[in-house]
């Protein structure tokens, strides 16, 4: 299992286009990613509970990886949170 924190820095950070590209992405792992923001958590590839979130700019969120292909889902996702959102 890895874990990363995130400080998010856009306004609308886990909203439309990028809740839809974070769900893409996440399809393609193997292993399961959580997402953990105000008391909230949800799976990655549900992209409605990712909204439901609601994480806003300066929110901080825990991001959860377990699994076969998690080396490469944290390096992908640790890079797309740190250059999008």
């Amino acid at each position: 299992m890895l874990i990363f924190e995130h400080e998010i820095k856009n306004e609308y950070a886990l909203q439309g286009k990028n809740a839809r590209t974070l769900v893409e992405m996440c399809l393609k792992f193997n292993s399961h990613v959580i997402i953990e923001s105000n008391k909230r958590k949800t799976e990655a590839r549900n992209i409605l509970g990712i909204i439901r979130l609601n994480a806003k700019k300066d929110d901080k969120i825990k991001v959860i990886i377990n699994g076969r292909d998690e080396d490469v889902a944290y390096a992908i996702l640790y890079s797309y949170f740190s250059e999008e959102i």
